[in-house]
């Protein structure tokens, strides 16, 4: 079972987040390619700091997220 997780890289930190399961390595490899080809995360939660942060001028909120997954037990 692999987790497939995104987030992005804020000036203060970085955010992670879970978007579910794959149950193998080949889903998983194929879901990161999707994303990544299409360049936006599957659901972009509210607290997220790209969507509110109050800085204007921050070059980070244009970043894309980036998209991985990891092996769970």
């Amino acid at each position: 079972m692999f987790e497939l997780i995104f987030g992005y890289r804020h000036c203060f930190g970085q955010t992670q987040y879970s978007a579910g399961n794959a149950d193998t390595e080949d889903a998983a490899i194929r879901w990161v390619e999707e994303h990544e080809t299409r360049g936006r995360p599957p659901f972009l939660p509210r607290e997220e700091p790209v969507a509110t942060c109050p800085v204007t001028s921050c070059p980070i909120r244009r970043q894309k997220p980036w998209f991985a997954y990891r092996k769970v037990s």
